[in-house]
């Protein structure tokens, strides 16, 4: 995710790019089966899902945070108030990966099917954070 050039991208372009690029990342089949076994071991290894969380999740989120705020830094708030770049990264998060990596985890056959359709998620992540007041819509 480090290597993704967002440079001179705005800030619904930028968070196209990474959120796409994260679920490039995610949705391969070795990612998801990586997965699995992360899940499945946390219970006896709880070590392990911290370090899962902080390599991964923590990762990506503090990459999309840095980014956020850079472009809000930017540009005017529409309230007067500063966006929490942290929030808005978790929020941006979530909205990109979970349904793809769910339906990846869980329905083995639709893996293809989510890749495919990794693109237009990302945008409608960004779109709803633009929604919301972020950024310059």
């Amino acid at each position: 995710m480090d290597a993704v050039r967002v440079e001179g991208l705005s800030l619904e372009e930028g968070l196209a790019r990474l959120g796409r690029a994260l679920l490039d990342l995610l949705l391969t089949p070795r990612s998801v089966a990586l997965f699995r076994i992360a899940i499945s071991a946390t219970g006896r290894f709880p070590r392990l899902g911290a370090v899962w969380f902080a390599s991964g999740p923590a990762t990506s989120q503090a990459i999309f945070a840095r980014f956020i705020a850079a472009r809000l830094g930017e540009m005017p708030s529409r309230d007067g108030q500063p966006a929490d770049a942290a929030v808005l990264a978790r929020l941006f998060h979530d909205m990109t990966v979970q349904e793809l990596l769910h339906r990846a985890l869980f329905e083995p056959a639709a893996g293809p099917a989510a890749r495919d359709e990794a693109a237009r998620t990302a945008a409608a992540a960004v779109a709803a954070l633009v929604a919301i007041g972020v950024g310059e819509g």
